[in-house]
């Protein structure tokens, strides 16, 4: 029985089915944990990408409702000034524009949807005049 033991020991120590076993082994153990390393790093990801479009969308709301409440307190300060103050509409306009260049022109437009006056930009007064010759070629 012993030499049967060692006679098996032998041969299989010897055979190439070990090699190919324990190399599977270890495949079948690395494809594992390689997968698991794939799989942390893909949420380490997906939360990293999540909380910086958390922190962009906050600072771009931020950023749309600081301007729009900037329109609203210019529209009320227009309110209170009247037609009769153009000037002020005028100035109050050109510093806005000043400090907002993604604006390309501003403008009245009274209660029938009508423009009563646009302020462009330098770089929009050409279209705006542009516009204006169009919308009399139209009336013609």
């Amino acid at each position: 029985m012993f030499f049967l033991f060692q006679r098996l020991k032998r041969t299989w120590l010897n055979s190439h089915w070990l090699s190919i076993l324990v190399g599977l082994n270890f495949s079948v153990i690395a494809i594992f944990l390689g997968r698991q390393v794939q799989m942390r790093e893909h949420n380490y990801l997906q939360k990293f990408i999540q909380s910086d479009f958390q922190g962009i969308e906050a600072a771009f709301t931020n950023q749309f409702n600081h301007k729009i409440s900037s329109l609203n307190r210019m529209g009320n300060r227009w309110i209170l000034w009247g037609e009769k103050k153009k000037n002020l509409w005028q100035t109050d306009t050109y510093s806005y524009l000043d400090s907002n260049p993604y604006i390309l022109a501003l403008g009245r437009i009274n209660p029938n949807s009508q423009v009563q006056w646009v302020i462009p930009t330098i770089e929009t007064q050409n279209i705006t005049r542009s516009h204006q010759e169009i919308k009399r070629s139209q009336k013609r």
